[in-house]
């Protein structure tokens, strides 16, 4: 994700470990804690989604410039297998350029007793201006990204950069 402005450390029990291309990190075991650190150019916001498709702005932990965002994530005993509580294992980034934006997700996975970190791009559009809000074609069932992305261009004065909507964007 090195390409997206992203870099991604993981500790298991407060030790650093590596992932190899398939994402493998290693055996997991029930009681173990996962910290899952994300740093991200200023440009990308981490957050989390509710049941309910609720964002929640992950907090940045970072003093200036780019952003470091921080998950705890403990692992789990059900049976004889551990698992991850997917509430506690959803960090999702959200990359805004200009009038574009694409979120990613960062999950840590298990298959057999192994824990996996996958990353993935999960969506992408465009942002327009549709009087004092932001408009995204493929997002008009999910308000609550509309009101994150709102927030976001607001901020950073970058509202009045955005296009307007025009009636062919509407009829799709």
């Amino acid at each position: 994700m090195r390409n997206l402005g992203v870099y991604i450390q993981v500790l298991v029990d407060g030790l650093y470990v590596t992932w190899n291309d398939d994402g493998y990190i290693s055996e997991l075991a029930a009681g173990q804690n996962i910290s899952l650190i994300v740093g991200a150019d200023s440009n990308i916001w981490g957050f989390k989604v509710d049941k309910e498709k609720n964002i929640k702005q992950l907090q940045n932990f970072s003093q200036a410039g780019n952003k470091i965002y921080r998950q705890e994530i403990p692992v789990r005993r059900r049976g004889k297998n551990p698992y991850i509580l997917d509430t506690e294992n959803d960090t999702r980034l959200l990359r805004v350029n200009d009038f574009c934006f694409d979120i990613h997700e960062i999950a840590i996975v298990f298959r057999k007793g192994r824990g996996f970190l996958r990353t993935q791009r999960v969506y992408e559009d465009f942002c327009f201006k549709n009087g004092e809000k932001v408009y995204c074609p493929k997002f008009g069932k999910w308000p609550q990204l509309i009101d994150f992305l709102n927030e976001i261009h607001k901020k950073n004065g970058t509202f009045d950069k955005l296009p307007e909507v025009v009636a062919e964007v509407l009829a799709v």
